[in-house]
C-alpha cells in the first residue's frame, strides 16, 4: 500500500498531541490547554481526528479479517475510555497515558502502511510451491 497523503496529515496531528502533552505537562499556560482534564479532551479529539484522516476508506467488515486492524480498534477503544476518564477525574496519570497510547497507535498505523504489501511484492514473480 505505501505511505499517503493522509500519513502525511496523521504526523502533522501526531506532532500537534506532541506539542499539546508537553504544553500541558510542562504549564506553557495556553489557553483551553491549562489542565490535564482540557488536555485529556484535546489529545482525544486530535487522535480522533487522526484515526479519521489515517483511515483507509474501505469498508470495516472486510477490514476486521486483519489482526492490525483489530489491535488497533482495541487500542481505539482504550484511548475513547482514557479519554473519558481523563475528563472527569482530571488525572496526569490517565493523560500520559492516552497520549502514549494516542502515538503508540499513530506510530503502529504509519509503520503498517509503509510495509504493507512488501511481503507481495517481494514474492511476486515466484509462484506459489505445490
Amino acid at each position: 500500500m505505501g505511505l499517503t497523503w493522509r500519513d502525511a496529515v496523521a504526523t502533522v496531528l501526531a506532532a500537534a498531541v506532541v506539542l499539546i502533552a508537553l504544553a500541558v505537562t510542562n504549564d506553557w499556560g495556553w489557553p483551553l490547554l491549562a489542565s490535564y482534564r482540557f488536555g485529556s479532551l484535546a489529545v482525544g479529539l486530535v487522535g480522533f481526528a487522526m484515526c479519521i484522516t489515517a483511515g483507509s476508506g474501505r469498508a470495516i467488515e472486510s477490514e476486521m479479517k486483519d489482526r492490525g486492524v483489530r489491535v488497533l480498534s482495541a487500542f481505539g477503544m482504550l484511548a475513547l475510555v482514557l479519554m473519558i476518564a481523563g475528563v472527569i477525574s482530571g488525572s496526569e496519570v490517565l493523560f500520559t497515558a492516552l497520549v502514549i497510547d494516542v502515538l503508540g497507535m499513530w506510530l503502529m498505523a504509519t509503520i503498517r502502511h509503509a510495509t504493507a504489501g512488501v511481503g507481495a511484492r517481494r514474492h511476486a514473480g515466484h509462484p506459489a510451491k505445490a
